[in-house]
């Protein structure tokens, strides 16, 4: 008797939970706007880049991750010109007199032919270099 009773007490609690637990989920579900959504699959410059419930997949983070190792090399590169001209110059300059002792001031503007990296076509140049 008590058995039975039990199970009777049971399947009333199975049935009451089950009928309620979907209103109580649609009460706290929030709509996600489309706006701000991740679609499955994304052309960009870098190819297609493909997504799973917002998560890239492997192909996607590799593409991703070689993207930004190129870049760091283009700002590398870039971030090193200024200095890269700086010793050219003063390479070339060392041809005319030693550190101390030399300064090379310019005549003219610099054009289209001049063969410097960072040159400035609006400057009248006067170059000197100590050695420390």
């Amino acid at each position: 008797m008590q058995i039975r009773k039990f199970l009777q007490c049971s399947a009333v609690i199975v049935v009451a939970a089950t009928s309620i637990a979907p209103t109580a989920a649609q009460q706290y579900k929030t709509d996600i706007p489309p706006a701000i959504t991740i679609p499955d699959s994304v052309d960009t410059r870098l190819g297609t880049l493909k997504f799973k419930d917002g998560f890239p997949d492997d192909a996607t983070a590799q593409k991703v991750y070689d993207n930004l190792d190129f870049q760091h090399g283009v700002q590398a590169f870039l971030t090193a010109m200024p200095a890269a001209s700086l010793s050219a110059i003063r390479k070339a300059s060392r041809t005319f007199g030693p550190d101390n002792q030399t300064v090379t001031i310019f005549e003219t503007l610099m054009d289209s032919r001049s063969l410097y990296l960072t040159a400035n076509t609006e400057s009248i140049y006067a170059m000197a270099w100590v050695d420390l």
